[in-house]
């Protein structure tokens, strides 16, 4: 069979770094029919890879061919002209437009008569594309305060309804509750029978093994190589991502042995949750987990003071804290790592140096001047103890990968040193290599005497990480399990 969509010889520098390494005779290339997953390190070029294909990247050599044509877009409605779709990773949905508006973004042709709108066809066109993946919601509603699931499922309508032949998705289930998986899969599955190809990137392997039928693996710019899924399994394909066995991810059903108490929940209300007391001692993670709207989302930042208190009361150690804002908790010594590092946690145009240091003010300034010299000193011991790939400390966050901006948060408050942490999905969008990473830190936190709160939508990082794992459903702790932790099955089962 022919293939519907070939990727040759692709080259990109930005100064001196290449994005994108590969040889002249190196080719992917996708039949009809074929669902690749695209699986490499945060930084190895699959981000540069998804540009170039739509247009939004110019590589420096290489090229594409579309059904034996060559194909060139100049961006990304030249390209879903063209018959390529992109659902992109971070949410490319205009807030004050509405939601007939974003979906038929590229199509107002469709729907428009010498400049006039005709409101009934538009809205029409949109709910029909709605349909496609399954959504019931006003149309004529603006998107700013859509939840996250939603605005997703917009950009797979709008992506589909296009009727493309090649359909990219980047790093899309890990914001989407299980129903939401559910149907984007279906519908991936769907095209793919229909004789589109996909390209999925993700860094969940086991996705990449139920939903694809094959794998091209990146690193460092380049090909490693391309597998029938038949032929490989998860530990082959993270070996071939980082170069090295990743025992850090491997479970460990150990008891261990906790210190004094640390952090004293009493009775707390929070939110639509049921009443809760949890105490959790030095030296003891404990995971909390459950479906998307379960409540757990809504417990991490309360406990962080991002979230108001109903009742109870929280203690870090002797100190009542339940009346203390996010930056008082944090000065007592709790630490919060929200889920959404880029609208909640980062300075994406500041450096590296310059994030650490919001952790630690009190520690780098005198009489309210910060010495740039402590800040950089401390930002380059987080950079070597953490392994953030960067240029050094002046780097700035947004030219970072998602891991590397992950480590740079979890670097401030590692820094600083503090005796409880709240994460809130901590290894949410990072590679198999940065994940691993990121559990040997927090197993360095733990057996430094931290407490440690995880929340998270993955069961086996929970399983991984956790020493008692609380599952929540509709607002209540339904289950609490210590090591050793039932299986996943039994926690999906706690859940639903």
């Amino acid at each position: 069979m022919n293939p519907l969509f070939e990727i040759r010889g692709l080259r990109k520098s930005y100064d001196n770094v290449k994005a994108l390494r590969w040889a002249d005779e190196t080719i992917v290339d996708l039949a009809p029919g074929t669902v690749l997953g695209l699986c490499g390190e945060n930084g190895a070029g699959k981000s540069t890879l998804l540009g170039s294909i739509t247009g939004s990247v110019r590589p420096d050599n290489g090229e594409f061919r579309l059904d034996g044509q060559a194909y060139e877009p100049t961006g990304p409605f030249d390209a879903l002209a063209r018959g390529v779709a992109l659902i992109p990773q971070e949410t490319l949905i205009s807030p004050t437009l509405t939601v007939a508006e974003n979906v038929l973004l590229g199509r107002e042709s469709e729907y428009t008569t010498f400049g006039v709108v005709n409101i009934r066809r538009r809205n029409t066109l949109a709910r029909e594309a709605l349909s496609l993946v399954e959504l019931d919601i006003d149309v004529n509603q603006t998107c700013g305060t859509l939840e996250i699931e939603h605005k997703k499922m917009i950009e797979l309508a709008r992506a589909l309804a296009a009727q493309p032949r090649v359909l990219l998705v980047d790093e899309t289930s890990n914001v989407l509750s299980r129903d939401g998986a559910v149907v984007l899969f279906d519908r991936i599955a769907a095209f793919a029978a229909g004789g589109g190809s996909v390209i999925f990137v993700t860094h969940r392997l086991d996705e990449v093994m139920e939903h694809c039928n094959a794998v091209t693996v990146l690193k460092d710019g380049d090909v490693v190589g391309t597998w029938p899924i038949a032929d490989t399994d998860e530990k082959a394909i993270a070996h071939a991502m980082v170069g090295r066995e990743l025992e850090a991810v491997l479970a460990h059903d150990t008891p261990r042995d906790y210190g004094p108490a640390i952090l004293t929940i009493d009775r707390l209300r929070v939110g639509d949750c049921a009443e809760f007391s949890l105490t959790v001692r030095a030296g003891e993670i404990v995971g909390i987990g459950g479906l998307v709207g379960c409540g757990a989302d809504t417990v991490a930042r309360a406990l962080a003071g991002a979230a108001p208190v109903r009742s109870g009361t929280i203690r870090l150690h002797d100190q009542d804290v339940t009346s203390f804002s996010l930056r008082r908790r944090i000065q007592a010594g709790i630490a919060y790592v929200p889920k959404d590092r880029d609208e909640e946690g980062l300075l994406l145009g500041g450096s590296i140096t310059e994030n650490i240091a919001l952790g630690n003010l009190d520690r780098y300034s005198t009489a309210g001047f910060v010495s740039p010299r402590a800040g950089t000193r401390g930002a380059t011991e987080q950079i070597t103890a953490l392994s953030i790939k960067a240029g050094g400390p002046d780097a700035i966050v947004s030219h970072l990968s998602g891991g590397n901006r992950q480590k740079v948060l979890l670097g401030r408050w590692l820094h600083r040193d503090v005796p409880a942490l709240i994460l809130n999905n901590p290894t949410r969008g990072v590679d198999v290599g940065a994940k691993a990473d990121i559990y040997r830190l927090l197993d360095v936190a733990r057996d430094h005497g931290k407490a440690l709160i995880v929340v998270s939508d993955e069961l086996p990082e929970l399983l991984r990480l956790a020493d008692r794992v609380l599952i929540m459903r509709h607002g209540t702790v339904t289950t609490e399990a210590h090591r050793p932790l039932p299986t996943e099955h039994e926690l999906i089962g706690a859940m639903l």
